[in-house]
């Protein structure tokens, strides 16, 4: 991670304005230090939609795993068959 992205607390309060804007247009995020310690990571929007979203991807992934290794499969043909019967029941 390149040095700019560490900052100490101090300098992001007395520059915040810029640097959340800085944040926005580079979808990237920052490192914030109090007494030469990380204390919090500061990230744009649309950076943490993205983290949130990989997250998400990687729980149905251990989910489906986990569903695999208990038996818990059905035919693609059954799923889809009991599908479009709930759908038509609903209408």
């Amino acid at each position: 991670m390149p040095a700019s992205q560490i900052l100490s607390l101090d300098k992001f309060l007395s520059n915040a304005h810029e640097l959340v804007t800085l944040l926005d247009a580079s979808q990237s995020h920052f490192i914030l230090t109090k007494e030469d310690n990380a204390v919090a990571v500061v990230q744009g929007v649309k950076e943490h939609q993205k983290l949130l979203d990989a997250l998400l991807m990687l729980k149905l992934i251990v989910q489906g795993e986990k569903d695999i290794q208990s038996g818990r499969v059905s035919k693609q043909e059954k799923f889809f068959k009991r599908l479009r019967q709930r759908l038509e029941s609903k209408r």
